[in-house]
């Protein structure tokens, strides 16, 4: 399956005569962060700190909520990306600043 990563491990085992050997094997998906810089629009090399987003999945579930650091970034954590669409939503802005409402759909393949 093309979502899970292709294990590179030896798994071994032993089969015995007439009797049945199980063996369990997992498998992890394949993950990835989303990156989000926050920028002045009329300044691009200002970044802003503060600024909260959220990221939504494919069904319009709120999977968590980012605030941008002094550097303007804010990271997710670790998101399924195979076959995935994520939306991503400025909840919050900084005092004097209009807040962006569009959705910015992210789709990852």
């Amino acid at each position: 399956m093309e979502e899970y990563k292709l294990s590179e491990d030896l798994i071994y085992f032993n089969i015995n005569c007439n009797e049945t050997t199980f063996l369990e094997v997992t498998n992890e998906k394949i993950k990835g962060k989303l990156k989000i810089i926050k920028v002045d629009k009329a300044d691009k090399n200002k970044r802003l700190e503060g600024v909260k987003f959220d990221i939504y999945d494919e069904n319009s579930n709120l999977l968590e909520t980012l605030v941008t650091d002094k550097n303007g970034e804010a990271y997710s954590s670790l998101l399924p990306v195979v076959n995935r669409i994520y939306a991503i939503t400025e909840s919050e802005t900084l005092p004097g600043y209009i807040k962006n409402e569009e959705y910015i759909f992210y789709p990852f393949s």
